[in-house]
């Protein structure tokens, strides 16, 4: 399964009219991965889990949200991922 299929199975999304949104949240979310733990990961299950919590979270919260207010943040479990996947060596 490609990761925009997945993807849309994760948010439970049946239609076409949000491809193009949810492809431009897969990219901008293995950028994200990649700046958060300084290498590229794609293919580690962890990787995938991550990846897409980050495109439900901004497709659920499409908004522009200023600093304090809720939903702006990136939720701790993603936070907690991406941690754990910075001290994940390569062949694992």
């Amino acid at each position: 399964m490609d990761l925009l299929s997945a993807v849309k199975h994760y948010l439970k999304v049946e239609h076409d009219a949000d491809d193009h949104l949810l492809s431009q949240y897969i990219t901008a979310a293995k950028s994200y991965i990649a700046n958060a733990i300084g290498r590229y990961t794609e293919g580690h299950a962890q990787f995938e889990v991550v990846l897409q919590m980050l495109v439900a979270h901004w497709y659920e919260n499409r908004g522009m949200y200023e600093s304090g207010t809720t939903g702006s943040s990136i939720p701790f479990t993603v936070e907690h991922l991406l941690t754990q996947l910075r001290y994940t060596s390569e062949g694992e």
